[in-house]
């Protein structure tokens, strides 16, 4: 072997390594700043918003659909949800259990009531979670 084969001189890096080596170290310091932020703010506790997107008629029965919306930070498990018609008559109620409902996040759910409710005239609430 030769001796320029032996031993191989160092080179300087060019412009394109060294700007890949700058925009790297500038994400990684970006993310890790993001990541000590977001630790330092406080979590929300669970808060649910209820909407009722759909009512089917199938059968004898009415199928409603409808969606729960988490607005904390924190996730609540075993969410149930009762849908019932507006006003006293307590007696056609539906009630449905989310099993999971992340933070900042929305599920669904289908509570099936009897045929003789009248259509247009529902509410559905969360009346319990469990913390996980």
């Amino acid at each position: 072997m030769t001796e320029s084969r032996r031993t191989r001189k160092a080179r300087a890096p060019d412009a394109l390594e060294l700007t890949a080596t700058w925009i790297s170290g500038v994400l990684l310091v970006a993310i890790v700043g993001f990541l000590v932020w977001d630790a330092r703010q406080p979590s929300r506790p669970p808060s649910f918003e209820t909407v009722i997107e759909s009512q089917e008629q199938r059968g004898s029965y009415v199928y409603v659909t409808v969606a729960v919306r988490n607005l904390g930070d924190a996730a609540a498990r075993a969410v149930e949800v009762r849908v019932r018609p507006e006003g006293r008559d307590i007696g056609s109620e539906a009630h449905f259990t989310l099993d999971w409902v992340p933070g900042r996040s929305m599920r669904r759910g289908i509570a099936v009531l009897p045929q003789n409710i009248a259509l247009g005239r529902l509410q559905a609430e969360v009346v319990g979670y469990a913390e996980p």
